[in-house]
């Protein structure tokens, strides 16, 4: 489940920069 977190919160600081 965490796992799932990082890679939302990965995906979502690729675009947000």
């Amino acid at each position: 489940m965490d796992l799932v977190l990082k890679l939302l919160l990965k995906k979502l600081n690729k675009p947000l920069r």
